[in-house]
């Protein structure tokens, strides 16, 4: 009986912390499983908000005083159209536009620049616009393309 070597203790010593590792991965993953029930469930008291022009004010604890609702959707569209006519550009390539930061000489000719936070501007002005412009995804799509196509020249990932 007492002729356990150290290799016999050794095996016995591996089989427990096996076991006690493969019931720590077990409980770890029913966990992890349980989170990810409950986060994957909506939430019940969350109101669904929608972009532009729909919206939700607070007229009680409003501070400035503002024009009515439809001058101000009026002006927002109005700004929306100009926005487009004067610095959404398209690209070289078909199916891919671009906003325009600036205007840069090179060499002797002048060419347009464009920056790597215009366009994630861009992009943000699209997804908010959905709600008034049909073409906001397309448009989106577009910006995008040209992201993936034309990598940042400070940091090109």
């Amino acid at each position: 009986m007492n002729n356990l070597t150290a290799a016999d203790l050794t095996v016995i010593f591996n089989g427990v912390l096996f076991i006690i590792l493969l019931a720590a991965a077990i409980l770890l993953i029913r966990r992890i499983r349980q989170r990810r029930r409950t986060l994957d469930q909506p939430f019940r008291s969350a109101q669904v908000t929608f972009p532009f022009p729909q919206r939700q004010v607070d007229r009680k604890h409003q501070m400035l005083p503002t024009q009515p609702e439809e001058e101000l959707d009026k002006e927002i569209r109005e700004a929306y159209r100009d926005w487009l006519s004067v610095y959404l550009l398209p690209d070289a390539e078909p199916g891919r536009a671009f906003l325009r930061t600036g205007v840069a000489r090179n060499w002797m000719r002048y060419q347009v620049t464009a920056t790597s936070f215009g366009q994630a501007l861009a992009m943000l002005i699209s997804v908010l616009i959905a709600g008034e412009d049909a073409q906001a995804q397309a448009q989106f799509d577009r910006i995008l393309a040209f992201c993936l196509s034309h990598s940042s020249a400070n940091a090109p990932d």
